[in-house]
């Protein structure tokens, strides 16, 4: 339950912050049958990104996960943690997937990814729209999908959590 000016909101899953990973956690939980309620003040920075780093499905044949975690403890400095670097590295492939399902539209030449070479990438892995600001569009298109499923969000800022149980 949230309690705003508005009056007292219930839902099973309260997603705090309206970006993308709140966008797409609330719409993961309206997949499993939460009722699920966003709540933020704006988009952060998602409005600004410029790109998905992911080892796409067929766009480079020498790319790979072990690479791409590899990239990523290398440019961490030895402060990541190597299991959350795992876990997101899987994670990146089914994510872009689930943006082009819903119809963020990628970069591509004869049907396959175009893809730029990120700082700090071995590989040329970077995913990226034609206009190249994806970031904006892909919350619009998150956006759209949650009011299409009903889940309701509302401009309020948190101020404090009380979890129970």
């Amino acid at each position: 339950m949230v309690l705003a000016m508005t009056g007292r909101i219930s839902a099973s899953v309260v997603v705090v912050g309206d970006g993308i990973a709140g966008l797409i956690a609330a719409l993961r939980a309206r997949d499993a049958g939460a009722t699920v309620l966003v709540i933020g003040m704006g988009s952060g920075a998602s409005g600004w990104l410029q790109g998905v780093n992911v080892v796409a499905d067929g766009a480079d044949q020498q790319d790979t996960l072990a690479a791409h975690r590899d990239d990523i403890l290398r440019e961490g400095c030895g402060i990541n943690i190597p299991a959350l670097v795992e876990d997101t590295v899987a994670a990146a492939q089914h994510a872009l997937r689930a943006l082009r399902d819903l119809g963020v539209a990628f970069a591509e030449v004869d049907g396959k990814l175009m893809l730029r070479h990120a700082s700090g990438s071995s590989r040329p892995r970077c995913c990226f729209t034609p206009d190249a600001m994806w970031g904006g569009r892909a919350a619009m298109i998150l956006r759209r999908a949650l009011k299409d499923a009903g889940v309701r969000r509302e401009r309020v800022r948190a101020l404090r959590l009380i979890v129970n149980e």
